[in-house]
């Protein structure tokens, strides 16, 4: 490239590749009591599942029966 020379814009926004973040890009954290992490894991492996997919299926479970009116969802002590 010589100097002075412009560089064309160009967005990427409308092209449908993957950015490398997955099919869930975004993050959630949350505190839990302790051995929460060892529960879901066990749960997780019963089912053949990643602890990962076992929460998103409990969150989205959740969601989708408060959505409907189908009920309450109750996860451990405290709940």
């Amino acid at each position: 490239m010589q100097e002075g020379e412009m560089i064309e814009s160009f967005s990427y926004e409308h092209l449908n590749f993957d950015d490398g973040r997955g099919k869930y890009p975004e993050p959630l954290k949350a505190q839990a009591p302790l051995g929460t992490r060892a529960k879901i894991k066990r749960a997780a492996e019963k089912e053949g599942i990643s602890a990962g997919e076992l929460i998103r299926r409990a969150v989205f479970s959740y969601l989708d029966s408060n959505n409907s009116g189908r009920g309450s969802f109750s996860f451990g002590a405290g709940a």
